[in-house]
């Protein structure tokens, strides 16, 4: 037809038609400026051949001229808009500058005119699912199987899209479908054919696709069937087990669970299974009589088998209700593990500190009678041997007990253990580290750095201590100090430097990024906050390469775990605290010209006349020498800039460019944005989606934020002074279309109460510290004439108040009242928490 043939100026003459073919030999050998010639030559008699432009685009794509390779390839289509070599380099080119979304559709344009190309099929496909264009990837995967249904990674692709889609249903039967042209050639060969992990990964990941449709009993079957073929004997048994569970198929649960306890006795999901067999629940907390004894007998053959094995001995402290045999496992536990000078012994046992009083207070006395029996006569209570114990078991007696007070908040009883520890043993570096991390847990973060800076120095070489010591003092926001002290451990062969940044180094930059929001450095906690979002941009990124590889390395079951991981990367905890950061920077530079507006006021508040025109005048001159200075410093800096841009490196390694943005309210949008699709399940997200959308005047958003962290906690003391806010505003200044709608919805939420009303609600119903504190910003908010009044409120501090809750209420009162006021506050906070930093 028409259609198919050539167009008159896309002939070439034999000679440049074999030298066109040559390019791609070239490119494979990456010979890429004879290719350039090649092209160059077949220009030179034909000009308007648009494939070989293209093909030119791609060389200079490869040499880094980017520029030039979109221009000639543009130019390819222009000549030769049928072509699907054009439309096909492309896709290259946008593939590689990471625009999927540009070339799946020069793919999709590609593919129109060559329908059975194989390189742009798997190429499209692999765009596919990169973008999550299930539907697409289908058609796709389709007909590359209708193509090549001769390889197995064509009928795992498809089925793979059909389950993607939750149809499986129809990914079962294609894979029976394969299962039955395998089995046909496996006829064909004599002899018995041995099982190979292809097999046994086939087999596996079936079975999980009828557990994915629900199919349980039908799961259970195929894999007892296929025991045979399947390798990973142990994964096969963890599956089953977890199949019998939901089948309620209790006997076979409990047979399957035993098993894979004998192979393994320390691992808890083994436990945790077991127990759900006997209907106990995974929680052990609160069972019955009747419960309780019948899992003590299971656990006291199982100790009989393991003697040795540590599970065994806590597991039983979990269900036991506070008593005798509660005790008594305690002591069996304990003693022995006390004896070996186990550092992590404590860690064991804090979750009673978080749930049981009662057990609390049980471990508590029993190592303190351990300590004062050691001390006394050298042996544990009720030891009647002729042994005496050894040296060690004080000294580990002595750091759980420190440990203990630490927990229960007693710091100075912790801090003269451990006095007493270092006294009897200098030499261990964990006395040292437990100093430390009592130090943090009281809020000395000062003396925590330098508690954990010596015990790092005990131990040059281990960088574990190296690792807490540059934390601890990012926490003391020494951040100088701690990218020294990580230097010590991050030098390559040469001795340079390794960018943490590069080695996706998340803990340290995190950190850093807090220490420096803290301080007010914006830029450099942008810069570090920053550069943690974009390792997640990298990891999706990453997963390209691996659609191709383990469909072709047949690592079925892995790959669809890291498609479900991929889907939700975004809410992950890294990423969550890192754009947390990056939103608190961008509001902190909206809100500076406020902030620096206000400690003007300050400054010449109470003067006038003449005091006041001095004072001015003074004030005036200092900033044209501080302007000045800064006009030299900018100068400075944009030489130094230029100069590392020339070498290379970053142009702004501290983010001053990132300081200086114009709308910082934008910015923050755009991430607070990112949070409420990704984080919707934290409280936080919906409070600093408020305050962004609240100082955008977007006021709908502001209330569909404020919303859903009411519905999360009402009690929240920020959500009710964001409720105060909402109340507040003025409905008349809104737009005429959004007006209604505003009005309406904020009545929901209020109920048509004003903010002075919902302010004496929220004071009747919650009566914790930070709600009373709530209570009184609400009544600044109201009328900033009650600010004076509330003064008296605010700086009272209740019994029941925390830590961290003076922390907070100390923020608030940097915020509303002048120095002196907050040293007063300090000086109260401090008389109830001695040992804080933020409160010296």
């Amino acid at each position: 037809s028409d259609e198919t043939m050539p167009m008159p100026s896309q002939y070439l003459p034999p000679k440049e038609a074999n030298l066109f073919k040559s390019l791609t030999r070239f490119h494979e050998k990456k010979q890429y400026k004879k290719a350039l010639r090649s092209c160059d030559d077949i220009l030179r008699v034909n000009k308007e051949h648009g494939e070989t432009w293209a093909m030119k685009g791609l060389t200079c794509n490869f040499l880094e001229k980017k520029e030039e390779a979109y221009k000639y390839v543009r130019m390819g289509i222009k000549y030769n808009i049928m072509s699907p070599i054009c439309w096909h380099v492309y896709g290259l080119l946008y593939r590689s500058d990471g625009n999927y979304k540009e070339a799946k559709k020069c793919y999709l344009n590609a593919m129109k005119r060559d329908k059975t190309n194989l390189h742009i099929l798997r190429d499209l496909s692999l765009l596919q699912i990169q973008l999550r264009d299930l539907p697409g990837y289908l058609i796709t995967r389709k007909a590359l199987l209708a193509l090549k249904h001769s390889r197995a990674e064509s009928w795992y692709s498809f089925c793979m899209a059909w389950e993607l889609l939750g149809h499986y249903d129809e990914a079962i039967d294609v894979m029976n479908a394969y299962e039955e042209i395998i089995e046909r050639s496996e006829k064909m060969k004599v002899g018995d054919v041995a099982p190979t992990f292809e097999t046994s990964e086939r087999k596996l990941y079936i079975g999980r696709l009828y557990e994915e449709g629900g199919r349980i009993k039908e799961a259970i079957e195929y894999l007892k069937n296929s025991e045979k073929q399947i390798v990973d004997k142990h994964g096969l048994k963890i599956i089953l087990a977890k199949l019998y569970l939901k089948d309620n198929d209790r006997e076979a649960a409990k047979e399957t669970y035993r098993s894979l306890i004998n192979t393994n006795p320390e691992n808890r999901d083994f436990h945790i299974g077991l127990q759900q067999a006997y209907q106990l629940g995974s929680g052990m907390d609160e069972l019955n009589d009747e419960q309780i004894a019948e899992l003590e007998k299971i656990y006291e053959d199982l100790r009989k088998e393991f003697p040795r094995c540590s599970a065994l001995k806590t597991i039983p402290l979990r269900f036991l209700k506070p008593g005798d045999n509660f005790q008594r496992e305690l002591d069996n536990y304990l003693q022995p593990a006390l004896r070996k000078g186990i550092p992590s012994l404590f860690a064991t046992l804090r979750y009673f500190y978080n749930i049981s009083p009662e057990k609390t207070k049980i471990i508590g006395d029993t190592v303190q009678k351990y300590y004062e029996s050691l001390k006394s006569s050298e042996r544990f209570p009720g030891d009647e041997g002729d042994l005496l114990e050894p040296p060690t078991s004080i000294l580990w007696t002595i750091l759980f007990l420190a440990q203990h007070y630490d927990q229960i908040g007693e710091t100075q009883k912790a801090l003269d253990l451990i006095d007493e520890a270092i006294a009897h043993t200098p030499t261990v570096v964990d006395i040292y580290a437990f100093r430390a991390e009592i130090y943090k847990n009281a809020g000395a973060l000062q003396k925590a750095a330098d508690a954990m800076d010596e015990c790092r120095e005990l131990d040059l070489a281990d960088r574990y201590l190296n690792t807490q010591t540059t934390i601890y003092l990012m926490h003391a926001d020494r951040v100088e100090q701690a990218d020294k002290t990580i230097e010590l451990f991050t030098r390559d062969a040469d001795g340079n430097c390794v960018s943490l940044s590069e080695m996706q180094c998340v803990y340290y930059e995190q950190n850093a990024a807090d220490s420096y929001l803290r301080t007010k450095e914006y830029g450099k906690s942008l810069k570090k906050s920053l550069s943690i979002a974009s390792h997640f941009d990298d990891f999706i990124e990453d997963q390209f390469d691996f659609h191709s590889y383990c469909l072709r390395k047949l690592t079925l079951r892995a790959y669809r775990d890291l498609l479900t991981m991929e889907d939700r990367i975004y809410s992950h905890d890294n990423y969550y605290n890192a754009v947390c950061v990056i939103v608190r920077n961008y509001l902190a530079l909206y809100d500076r010209p406020i902030e620096e507006k206000k400690n003007e006021e300050e400054r010449f508040a109470g003067l006038e006349g003449k005091e006041l025109t001095k004072a001015k005048n003074k004030w005036k001159k200092e900033q044209r020498k501080k302007e000045a200075e800064e006009q030299k410093k900018k100068a400075d800096k944009e030489r130094e800039r230029a100069k590392r841009k020339k070498q290379g490196g970053d142009e702004d390694p501290d983010g001053e460019l990132l300081e200086e943005i114009e709308d910082p309210l934008a910015e923050a949008a755009k991430f607070a944005l990112s949070l409420e699709k990704w984080c919707s399940d934290r409280l936080d997200t919906h409070l600093l989606c408020f305050e962004v959308f609240y100082k955008k005047k977007k006021y709908l958003r502001s209330l569909r934020s404020i919303k859903k962290a009411l519905e999360m906690d009402p009690s929240n003391p920020i959500a009710h002074n964001q409720l105060i806010q909402l109340a507040l505003i003025d409905a008349s200044e809104l737009n005429e279309q959004i007006r209604p709608v505003f009005e309406e919805e904020r009545n929901k939420i209020t109920n048509g109460a004003s903010a002075d009303a919902l302010n004496e609600e929220y004071a009747n119903k919650y009566k914790g510290y930070l709600n009373r504190i709530s209570v009184a910003r609400g009544k600044i908010t109201i009328s900033n004439e009650n600010k004076q009044a509330m003064k008296e409120e605010i700086f009272k501090i209740d019994d029941s108040a925390t830590r961290e809750e003076c922390v907070c209420v100390l923020n608030l009162v940097q915020k509303l009242y002048t120095q002196e006021d907050v040293k007063a506050f300090k000086a109260k906070a401090h008389e109830k928490f001695p040992f804080v930093s933020a409160f010296e």
